[in-house]
């Protein structure tokens, strides 16, 4: 637990660097607003839960405690990852409650929230303990309850991580993508490829730069090969915080299979503004009866 939570403090303050998709984009924080207004419209007094302490979702959240007295609370295992990541939000009056607690044991009583919000939550938990992720989140939510959430799966497809790589790389040098751009991209399309081939289905940073070092390898001198030396001296300066934290995903058959005893999918929305947006839509999920 200390290592993890050295983790999470160091990416808090790496949190700043980051660009979509590994953190919000303005689509997706459009479709969650889309969902949230679904789920509360005219509802007052309502609690939400945070899953961890995303600013994005929190800014979002600020909106229905001013106008329909919402209460709002964040649930995280560490409360100085909580403090450092509202740093990002520009709201100083959030009225929030902060929970420290764990995911799948969260001591919070039944049927206490209207709605549960979480970016990314799933990948976040192994996949063995998928399954009493969801009966928690389905315990404390109240029988009508609705989870909003942003779930990545991995699509079907046959490129190899090495033609992944050099696209990107290509990318970089003829100006498509600025750098920091690119990495995230680069991060991203590695990581549902890789995990797609990972019997496991989990993938770190660590086993991704091996990936980039093979592809180096077999470049000849050049601008290309200088464009990927800087990309893996990016990972390993720039992402040491979570070099070696893994994240676990499922294909989107499977992920729907796990989901269907606890939770309804109601609606999945996706965002237009990134190229791995079919892979990780945001979805409204009903409490099953």
């Amino acid at each position: 637990m200390a290592k993890r939570t050295q983790i999470w403090q160091q990416f808090s303050q790496d949190y700043c660097k980051m660009v979509i998709p590994n953190r919000p984009s303005p689509e997706d924080c459009r479709n969650y607003s889309l969902l949230i207004n679904q789920v509360l419209k005219n509802k007052k007094r309502v609690r939400i839960l945070v899953m961890g302490s995303t600013p994005e979702l929190r800014s979002l959240l600020f909106t229905y405690t001013c106008l329909q007295k919402a209460r709002v609370y964040c649930l995280d295992f560490s409360e100085n990852m909580y403090r450092a990541m509202t740093d990002f939000i520009a709201k100083t009056d959030l009225k929030e409650k902060f929970i420290k607690g764990n995911w799948l044991k969260t001591g919070i009583k039944d049927d206490f929230f209207d709605l549960v919000v979480g970016d990314e939550v799933i990948c976040n938990v192994p996949v063995k303990g998928h399954a009493k992720l969801f009966q928690e989140v389905k315990r404390i939510l109240k029988k009508d309850g609705f989870w909003i959430t942003r779930h990545n799966f991995y699509l079907p497809n046959e490129i190899k991580p090495e033609q992944i790589i050099l696209k990107t790389v290509k990318d970089i040098v003829q100006g498509k993508y600025g750098f920091q751009t690119a990495i995230n991209y680069l991060y991203i399309l590695l990581f549902y490829n890789m995990v797609q081939k990972n019997k496991q289905r989990r993938v770190n940073m660590a086993e991704e730069t091996r990936e980039m070092e093979k592809a180096y390898k077999k470049l000849k001198d050049g601008l290309d090969k200088k464009a990927l030396k800087a990309l893996i001296k990016h990972f390993k300066e720039n992402w040491r915080s979570i070099f070696d934290y893994y994240w676990y995903v499922l294909s989107k058959k499977d992920s729907e299979r796990e989901l269907k005893p606890f939770f309804e999918i109601k609606k999945i929305l996706y965002a237009r503004d990134y190229i791995t947006a079919k892979n990780s839509p945001i979805c409204l999920l009903k409490v099953k009866k």
